[in-house]
This record gives structure tokens, C-alpha cells and sequence, in this order.
């Protein structure tokens, strides 16, 4: 192996991570472009080695929301879900990254609203560009808008549920908020 063959998984890894977005690619190519600089012996190793870990510690945020995510609606298991959450926010502060959600209660209110609004004003309306991969979707909520809004509506207030059973089970779990008895 050569530095040049260190370089090209490098240039790889670059192409993996901004334009691919895809970190465990860029992980491995840039471990890969590591190994190269390494039997060459080059000094470009280190930041090879470095970004490979780095990639992976931000693969892993991706990876502990999914599974806080999962523990909290699928098993609603506060507790494990708080601790993918907490790994997930190290990492981001180790990173200086930040999340916000698009999907907001807020947000999809006004998702309910403005397809509700829609649909009443002319329910039989043609939609509006090519939507002929939908249409069928497109149709059905045409007909059932209004089991799709009551839907998206449970929906919410199952979420908002889950949010406030989690301030609950935080706060009875949460030896800072619990008030001292002498």
C-alpha cells in the first residue's frame, strides 16, 4: 500500500461523508486510507485513524436516537430510552452538534389544519403536478379526510401522552426533584 492508495480512500471517505451522508462508509474508508498511510508510514494515519473514530461517534448519535426512540413508543421504557437519549446528547455536545424536530404538535396541527381546509373546500379537486405515483393515496384522502384527520389527531394526543408520561416517570425517577424528608 501506498500513500497514494491512502489518499484515494481518503478522497473516498470525503465523498461518503458530505455527499453521500453516509458515516459508515466514510468510517470505513477513512480506516481504510489509514491503514494505506500507516504501512507507508506516513504521519497521515493519525488524522485518518481520528476521523474513522469520529464518523462512527456520530453513526452512534443516529443509532442511540433510533433506539431511545424505540424503547420509548414501542416499549415505553423511559428509562432505557432516557439512557440511548443521554449517549446520543454526549455525543452531540462532544461534537457541537444540535437537533432540532421538524414535527413539532404545532407543525402537524397545522398539517391537520391545512389538509382539512383543503379538502373541505373542494374534496373532489384534482391535485396539483404530476402526483400520479400518490393518486391512489391522493384519492383516499379525498374520500376518508376525515378519518385521516380524527387519525393524525389520536395520534398526536398519544404522543403528547408519551411525552407527558415521560416529564412523569422522569420526575418520580429523578432524585433531584423529589423533595427531602428529614
Amino acid at each position: 500500500m501506498t500513500p497514494d492508495a491512502g489518499n484515494i480512500f481518503a478522497e473516498a471517505a470525503r465523498v461518503a461523508e458530505f455527499e453521500l451522508e453516509d458515516l459508515l462508509a466514510a468510517s470505513t474508508d477513512y480506516l481504510e486510507s489509514a491503514q494505506c498511510y500507516r504501512r507507508a508510514l506516513s504521519k497521515q494515519a493519525y488524522e485518518s485513524y481520528k476521523k474513522a473514530i469520529e464518523k462512527m461517534e456520530k453513526r452512534a448519535i443516529n443509532i442511540s436516537v433510533m433506539c431511545g426512540y424505540l424503547y420509548e413508543k414501542d416499549l415505553a421504557d423511559f428509562v432505557k430510552s432516557d439512557e440511548f437519549y443521554d449517549k446520543a446528547y454526549k455525543l452531540m455536545v462532544k461534537y457541537n452538534l444540535q437537533h432540532s424536530c421538524a414535527y413539532t404538535n404545532e407543525y402537524m396541527q397545522a398539517v391537520i389544519r391545512d389538509v382539512s381546509e383543503e379538502l373541505n373546500k373542494n374534496p373532489k379537486s384534482k391535485p396539483v403536478g404530476d402526483f400520479n405515483q400518490y393518486r391512489n393515496k391522493i384519492e383516499w384522502l379525498k374520500e376518508y379526510h376525515e378519518k385521516f384527520k380524527e387519525k393524525l389527531t389520536h395520534t398526536i394526543a398519544y404522543v403528547e401522552t408519551l411525552a407527558e408520561e415521560r416529564n412523569n416517570t422522569a420526575t418520580k425517577t429523578d432524585p433531584i426533584s423529589q423533595p427531602v424528608t428529614a
